[in-house]
C-alpha cells in the first residue's frame, strides 16, 4: 500500500470547515458516539493591534489546532494519536480536518487492526455529526 493510500486512511477530510467553538463540539461527539475518552489540547492565537491611523484596537485570530489521543472504550488496544489542519476563510481560522499519526515508512499491515478500526469508526462517527448537522 502506497503513502498516499495511508495518508487517505489517517485523515479526514471535514465536508465543511469548523471554527473553534464547533470544532470542540465535533470532539465532544465523537467522544460521546464513538465512545471513547479523549484527551486534547486546543492552541488558539489572537492578534490585538492598535491602529495608529485611527487609535483603535483590533482583534484578528489566528491558527487553531487540537490535538490528542482517542482511546475507544470498545477496545483497549485502540488508542491514536490525532492533529488537526487548519485554514483561514475570509480571515477566519477553521479546521479543515482530523488527522492520525501515520509512523514514517510503516505499510498498512504494520498497523494493528484495531488502530485501523479506530481510523474506520472515527471517519464514520465525523460524517454522523455532519449528517446530523443538516
Amino acid at each position: 500500500m502506497s503513502i498516499d493510500e495511508i495518508a487517505r486512511l489517517t485523515t479526514i477530510k471535514l465536508p465543511e470547515p469548523l471554527e473553534r467553538k464547533e470544532a470542540e463540539e465535533l470532539v465532544k461527539y465523537i467522544a460521546k458516539n464513538l465512545p471513547a475518552d479523549i484527551t486534547y489540547t486546543l492552541s488558539a492565537q489572537s492578534h490585538i493591534y492598535h491602529n495608529p491611523e485611527n487609535k483603535k484596537f483590533s482583534n484578528r485570530q489566528g491558527p487553531i489546532s487540537i490535538s490528542g489521543n482517542i482511546s475507544s472504550l470498545n477496545s483497549a488496544a485502540a488508542f491514536e494519536a490525532f492533529s488537526t489542519e487548519y485554514s483561514f476563510f475570509d480571515d477566519v481560522p477553521k479546521i479543515i480536518s482530523v488527522n492520525f499519526m501515520p509512523v514514517p515508512g510503516w505499510k498498512l499491515h504494520e498497523y494493528k487492526p484495531a488502530a485501523r478500526k479506530l481510523w474506520r469508526d472515527v471517519r464514520a462517527v465525523v460524517m454522523d455529526y455532519f449528517s446530523e448537522k443538516k
